[in-house]
């Protein structure tokens, strides 16, 4: 995936967050992205409401440091 393509997706993704809970079908997507360390995923499913709320909850116990503190922050904000 070259940089083109990640800004691309991350704009994306930013707009199903701008879109929040009506959005929630993409759920499932954005929480591969939230796995990769993308804060721009973490996010967009803090603005899906309590389904997205609870991916990231999960998440704060996943082994990898870029996706607790992607949802961490997301959750924060």
């Amino acid at each position: 995936e070259d940089a083109r393509d990640r800004r691309i997706t991350e704009r994306a993704i930013e707009s199903l967050g701008k879109i929040g809970p009506k959005a929630a079908v993409a759920i499932p997507l954005l929480e591969t992205y939230l796995y990769r360390g993308w804060y721009v995923a973490a996010a967009a499913l803090a603005r899906m409401g309590d389904p997205g709320v609870k991916v990231l909850t999960a998440a704060l116990e996943n082994v990898d440091l870029d996706v607790r503190r992607a949802a961490a922050l997301a959750l924060s904000e």
